[in-house]
């Protein structure tokens, strides 16, 4: 808990994930769904069913117009999500975040002096080939395909290539 900055029941299933346990997490929650957090270190260790770590180069290579063979890889951590849920924010305090979607998403890891660490999620078009078309919000606004992982003072954090 204290290394990732994540909370009891977040270190809980990374735990029984690592010693290869996954019997033990109860993957639904009141309405048949998996809890997903979306706090830097929960980002960056999808579940092996939604690991796909080609995705964050396939993205770069499309970005950057080269091939996947050619894109410089960043030091600092990455992940690859085939199927990440995005949420609309809830339109008040006392409703809840609404899901829009799951869609393909590249997390990247980022760092800044001092050693904080965070990560930021963009959600990506089939196959990593640019951002993702999310659509409109209930209030008209484009969705936005980039977000940070959830946490504070994110001020300073970059990805660092080597």
């Amino acid at each position: 808990m204290k290394i990732t900055s994540v909370s009891f029941g977040d270190a809980k299933l990374k735990v029984a994930e690592a010693i290869g346990r996954t019997d033990l997490i109860c993957t639904t929650g009141h309405r048949g769904e998996r809890h997903q957090s979306f706090d830097a270190a929960s980002l960056l260790n999808p579940p092996a069913d939604k690991r796909d770590d080609s995705l964050p180069m396939k993205y770069l290579a499309h970005r950057l117009g080269v091939d996947v063979s050619d894109v410089p890889i960043p030091v600092t951590p990455i992940a690859g999500w085939s199927a990440l849920p995005y949420f609309d924010a809830p339109a008040n305090g006392q409703s809840k975040p609404v899901l829009v979607g799951e869609f393909p998403c590249a997390v990247f890891g980022t760092a800044r002096a001092g050693g904080k660490r965070h990560a930021h999620r963009i959600y990506l078009a089939p196959d990593g080939q640019g951002k993702a078309d999310l659509g409109t919000s209930p209030d008209g606004h484009r969705r936005n395909p980039k977000k940070s992982a959830t946490g504070k003072d994110t001020a300073g954090c970059a990805v660092l290539w080597g």
